[in-house]
């Protein structure tokens, strides 16, 4: 056989392997792919089909298994990986102040658009902030903070009338009652409700700490007397704040926040003999004092 012919034999076997391959890829329907590769293929003879074949090996001896071993959901293109992965702003960052301080100022525009931020990111816990705005002297920040409240506090009484009825049906289920007692404490901290509401969700803090007496002795403590004693003097309620104290002082005498509730119970009602009295007695007691009141104990001191 000539040389010739051998040219022509391995032309004619190539060109039958780019049309074998673009028969294939039509298979796979994937016909643009396939006519771009056998015009490789016939362009270039023996280099071509050389060229795909040792790059199918390669890739089914090195890397076809390392692809087996990829974990998918590493993959995912959640929400919530990108907020994990993404630079912060950091221009936003520094330049963020309080919605208090805008207010001072006088550039409405400003005013408007961080009251708008603190709505959309976390309204709830920015609520005492935001009733703040109601008053200010732009028609546009007034009204949109006083719709923002009016959302907050009725998404509070669902939420809560919920978890009422839900710890009702479970008296003796303590994570649902100490969910409600969290919920309830931290909305009411922030006093943003009306007077006659603030008294009514603090009388219901009270009988759910009533009803815990019977069904959840345990989970009694002196910092949840101390919640309740700061919401009853909140609302005027003396008296029924004094009858927390003494319990808290009976029930839990060696927990610093009994004795907390009691020094504000004291301290609001200007009984100073026993402030100063209890204020000794922490003292000699042997409960470990936090930061704060150790610099209340230093200053009373002299």
């Amino acid at each position: 056989m000539s040389k010739l012919e051998i040219i022509i034999c391995v032309l004619l076997l190539n060109f039958i392997i780019a049309l074998v391959y673009l028969l294939f890829k039509l298979l796979k329907k994937d016909l643009n792919g396939g006519i771009i590769m056998c015009n490789f293929m016939i362009i270039c003879p023996v280099v071509g089909p050389l060229y795909l074949f040792f790059s199918w090996f390669i890739y089914e001896i090195y890397f076809k298994r390392r692809d087996s071993d990829i974990n998918l959901e590493e993959l995912s293109l959640s929400k919530e990986r990108i907020k994990m992965i993404l630079k912060p702003d950091m221009r936003k960052a520094l330049n963020k102040v309080s919605l208090e301080d805008v207010l001072i100022v006088s550039d409405k525009k400003s005013a408007r658009e961080l009251l708008l931020d603190v709505v959309r990111e976390d309204s709830n816990s920015s609520a005492k902030a935001i009733l703040k705005a109601v008053e200010h002297k732009d028609s546009e920040v007034s009204h949109y903070a006083a719709s923002a409240i009016s959302d907050i506090i009725n998404e509070f009484k669902a939420n809560e009338k919920q978890l009422r009825n839900e710890y009702l049906k479970d008296k003796e289920n303590s994570e649902l009652c100490n969910k409600y007692i969290d919920y309830l404490n931290n909305f009411l901290s922030q006093k943003i409700l009306s007077s006659a509401e603030q008294r009514f969700y603090s009388r219901l803090f009270e009988e759910l700490v009533i009803t815990m007496e019977e069904y959840l002795p345990l989970e009694l403590s002196g910092e949840l007397y101390n919640k309740l004693v700061c919401i009853l003097l909140d609302i005027g309620e003396n008296d029924r704040a004094n009858v927390w104290v003494e319990k808290a002082l009976k029930e839990n005498e060696n927990e610093l926040e009994s004795y907390k509730a009691a020094l504000r119970y004291y301290y609001m009602n200007e009984d100073r003999s026993e402030f100063l009295l209890l204020m000794d007695k922490l003292k000699k007691s042997d409960v470990v004092l936090d930061h704060e009141m150790l610099e209340k104990v230093r200053f009373f001191s002299h």
